[in-house]
């Protein structure tokens, strides 16, 4: 019998980093076509005092973080899908304009406040001349709605969010791309597929491939977590299929770059999402697919654990504009650099270590012998 999602919150697992990196503790390819987004949002303004006026009716239902005050919204963007207002924040370069832009997705149940907050990391990417644009989902932060959850009205606005941004003045318009946070992925790839937005590219931090990873819908067992704040049967397709990325992934048009560590935010050691990910898009045929820095393309059946990086969260950070500027070379038919990253650092947790105050992760694992019953490998 197929189980039943469980009702299990953030607070009560003491995982309230577990889907974004910035809540922790630690410190040549052919051209990709730049597709026009079918939608539009419309989008307000709203500069130094007048960002008031801009703000009204926004003050979405979701938790709000205290790291973003809503005199901070840069942009409200409206979207088409709802007509909810979405507060959008941005991190120009000092450099002149216009910019290159990355359009970060937050995991979990999380807004902008946790996505990419260091300024040190933001800093570090404007300095190679790409703006940083931040968003609260509908129904979180300071944006209006209901939260959706990383559904289609999710990935509406998140399309709607991509167009504004390249719409302004001070960005050249093919050159944004997109980095999502964990379940982020979700809402990237639901948005993307189908060459739906002008974004030349997803680079993916540890996203969960599906339901059995996102929401605890193991037959075997496991560990993880409800993107949900209601009880959802896990067997209902209608709910969940919108909400899984490797129903989507196959159809992005553009360069796929995944981020995964050997210890992975929430499921330890189980890397069957990432493998999932990173082998559909490579069958489905995306134009270029890269797993770290690994050799872009390389065949799913030879990367295996020894050869994910052994990282802390410090150290992750610093790699985040080089896979970035690495992007921004792909789709500009540029000469990939040779970076020099740290495959262990010390600092990557031992295996079913506690990390950032939450439980043991992986448990009955997450691969794809679970779906038929058995606990997947660790």
């Amino acid at each position: 019998m197929k189980p039943t999602l469980t009702i299990i919150t953030l607070a009560l697992l003491g995982l309230p980093a577990c889907f974004d990196t910035d809540s922790a503790t630690d410190e040549a390819a052919p051209p990709v076509a730049n597709p026009i987004a079918p939608m539009v949002g419309s989008v307000a303004a709203a500069p130094g005092l007048d960002r008031q006026e801009a703000r009204a009716g926004g003050g979405g239902q979701g938790h709000a973080h205290p790291g973003l005050a809503e005199s901070e919204i840069d942009l409200r963007v409206t979207n088409p899908s709802s007509g909810a207002s979405i507060a959008v924040y941005l991190d120009l370069p000092a450099t002149p304009p216009p910019h290159k832009a990355v359009v970060v997705v937050p995991g979990g149940l999380s807004d902008a406040s946790g996505v990419f907050q260091r300024d040190k990391l933001r800093q570090a990417i404007a300095a190679e001349g790409v703006a940083v644009v931040r968003f609260d989902p509908e129904g979180r932060g300071n944006s209006g709605g209901q939260d959706d959850m990383y559904g289609e009205i999710h990935q509406a606005g998140l399309r709607a969010v991509i167009q504004a941004i390249i719409d302004r003045d001070d960005i050249v318009d093919d050159q944004v791309g997109v980095f999502s946070n964990s379940m982020g992925v979700i809402m990237a790839t639901g948005a993307m597929k189908g060459g739906q937005t002008g974004a030349r590219f997803l680079i993916d931090w540890e996203g969960p491939s599906s339901r059995h990873y996102t929401g605890s819908c193991l037959e075997g067992g496991g560990r993880g977590q409800s993107p949900t704040r209601e009880p959802v049967d896990c067997t209902d397709d209608s709910y969940w299929l919108p909400r899984e990325a490797e129903r989507h992934i196959a159809e992005l048009k553009v360069p796929y770059q995944r981020i995964q560590r050997v210890h992975d935010h929430v499921h330890d050691t189980e890397h069957g999402h990432a493998m999932d990910l990173y082998r559909i898009a490579l069958e489905g045929g995306v134009p270029w697919v890269r797993m770290n820095n690994l050799e872009p393309g390389l065949s799913a059946a030879k990367v295996t654990k020894t050869q994910l990086p052994d990282i802390g969260y410090s150290t992750l950070y610093n790699w985040y504009p080089d896979y970035i500027m690495d992007l921004f070379a792909v789709v500009n038919s540029q000469a990939l650099p040779v970076r020099q990253h740290t495959m262990n650092d010390g600092q990557g947790a031992a295996p079913g270590a506690h990390r950032q105050g939450g439980p043991p992760r992986g448990g009955g694992g997450g691969g794809k012998g679970s779906k038929q019953g058995r606990p997947g490998k660790r």
